[in-house]
């Protein structure tokens, strides 16, 4: 029998502080090395998402709550070491991979929306981490405007970029083609 990484760590629920069914002091132990067994897994299907059509868009529907938990964790195993090199460089190959480049404006959309819609937690806290690292934001935002985007998409990056920095005292820079698209106007 094979069970789905997602949906054993989304039975977890890491990102409560309350397991669901570890209501003994004795089963802590074991679902915690369960949960330490199944983040790596988790991370290796996130980075494949980033690759894949409609890879990160899937993560704005609670059914996958338990891999938006991974990808949005503080300082989690995604977001390090390996992973983090791995992603970077995925993220890197925007200019030549449609998949990547759609993946990563899905991202800062996911991104935007936890930090913006007031519930203080877990996914808030680490979609702030994850903004405040220079290096994922500018690899993430070179990615995203690697290529002209249409209008429309272009004003909602645009939207999310000048709300970061004001907000979250971040510096995003624009391309030129997009300063050049905003004067057309």
């Amino acid at each position: 029998m094979t069970v789905d990484s997602g949906v054993v760590l989304s039975e977890l629920t890491p990102w409560t502080g309350y397991r669901t069914f570890a209501r003994e002091e004795k089963s802590r132990p074991l679902l915690e090395l369960v949960d330490m067994g199944i983040r790596p897994k988790i991370a290796e299907v996130l980075i494949e998402r980033f690759q894949q059509v409609g890879g990160v868009q899937q993560l704005l529907s609670n059914d996958f709550i338990g891999e938006k938990f991974i990808l949005l964790e503080k300082e989690g195993c995604l977001w390090t070491g390996v992973s983090r090199e791995k992603l970077i460089r995925i993220f890197q190959a925007a200019p030549s991979t449609s998949e990547v480049r759609n993946n990563l404006v899905w991202f800062i959309h996911l991104l935007d929306h936890e930090l913006t819609r007031g519930v203080d937690g877990p996914f808030k806290e680490g979609a702030l981490w994850i903004v405040h690292q220079q290096d994922i934001l500018e690899a993430v935002w070179r990615g995203v405007f690697s290529v002209p985007l249409n209008p429309r998409l272009l004003g909602s990056c645009r939207q999310i970029r000048d709300r970061w920095e004001e907000k979250l005292k971040v510096s995003i820079e624009m391309p030129k083609w997009a300063s050049s698209e905003a004067e057309a106007c």
